[in-house]
């Protein structure tokens, strides 16, 4: 399993698990990627969270067209 910390476009942050079954957001607001990074080690205590810049998170990008 991956826990990525990520931006919403209205710049908020939070977190998301990435596994083989798919993957799992956390419906949590954060001001800052530290409170989600924080926030997703409590749900995720066996996992390393890493932050994700939002120039490459690829559900921010526009589909093709």
């Amino acid at each position: 399993m991956i826990v990525e910390v990520f931006q919403h476009t209205d710049g908020q942050w939070s977190f998301r698990s990435i596994a083989t079954l798919g993957v799992q957001e956390d419906r949590g607001r954060y001001p800052t990627a530290e409170a989600a990074r924080d926030a997703a080690r409590i749900a995720w205590p066996d996992q390393s969270p890493h932050i994700v810049a939002p120039e490459d998170d690829p559900s921010r990008r526009l589909p093709p067209g």
